[in-house]
């Protein structure tokens, strides 16, 4: 399927409609980079295409989910064409599940070089938890954690995963 950005984003189903709006925000603003970084860089699946529909990517369900999810369209409204950016450029922005207490660096899960936002940082609210994902990037049930607890608004939290980054409008 070919949707444009703002649509797909509307029927991932990557949080729920409950969660805290500022931690959707959050979910919603990664998401949103991950599929434009993928857009940008067509390599992970050959060119072929973009993303998987799945949770190999990002979970997308569809304007099934977009109807009973109302709050998650609240949030990409409230987000629109905002993006996570280092240097001025929009990079990729790895989430996932929970950690066991810290996030990982991206060389010691996907190999290669660094890459200098995804630096490691601790997750308290995953402390006693087993790894639930790959640990690099941002946290959910931290990432939850800050927003419903600490009250972080949906940039705090993404600036506490994403070491340097700016959230920038690009459209």
């Amino acid at each position: 399927n070919r949707l444009t950005t703002e649509h797909y984003l509307l029927g991932i189903a990557e949080t729920s409609n409950i969660s805290p709006i500022e931690y959707i925000k959050s979910i919603i603003v990664a998401a949103r980079t991950y599929a434009l970084y993928h857009y940008l860089n067509p390599y992970k699946y050959n060119g072929y295409f973009t993303m998987k529909a799945t949770t190999a990517d990002q979970l997308y369900r569809g304007y099934q989910s977009e109807l009973r999810r109302s709050r998650v369209v609240q949030a990409v409204n409230e987000t629109k064409g905002q993006v996570i950016t280092y240097g001025g450029d929009i990079v990729v922005t790895p989430y996932y599940g929970h950690s066991d207490g810290a996030t990982r660096s991206w060389s010691s899960v996907f190999g290669g070089k660094d890459k200098a936002w995804l630096v490691p940082v601790l997750t308290p609210y995953d402390a006693g938890l087993s790894m639930f994902g790959h640990g690099v990037g941002m946290s959910a049930n931290d990432a939850y954690g800050h927003a419903k607890t600490d009250s972080w608004n949906y940039t705090k939290i993404l600036k506490y995963y994403y070491t340097g980054i700016a959230v920038s409008r690009v459209y």
